[in-house]
């Protein structure tokens, strides 16, 4: 799913990361210049979430839920994301949030 994101970065105006063990809501940053195996990898990113509590370093398995901000997320984003696996998703007009853990 990053790699999807990755790709369509001018699509996404922000996304907001909740990490599983507290409350506060991170930024996972992309630019479009982001590697599989450099920058994501099969486990984890690295230095893509603002503040993360491992220095440097996000398991997929820590993240409660993202929500993917932007006017085109809603048409584009979601069919794409349906495309590539079982995500729970919660669409809203500009903006999609895919849940992890409910």
């Amino acid at each position: 799913m990053i790699s999807v994101l990755v790709v369509n970065y001018h699509l996404i105006e922000e996304i907001d990361v909740k990490l599983i063990f507290d409350k506060k809501i991170r930024k996972l940053k992309i630019s479009g210049n982001e590697q599989f195996n450099f920058d994501y990898y099969p486990n984890a990113m690295e230095s893509m979430v603002t503040d993360p509590v491992n220095p440097g370093w996000t398991m997929y398995k820590e993240i409660e839920w993202i929500e993917i901000k932007g006017s085109q997320v809603n048409k584009e984003l979601a069919e794409m994301i349906k495309g590539i696996g079982k995500f729970n998703i919660d669409s809203h007009p500009k903006k999609l949030r895919l849940s992890a853990y409910i």
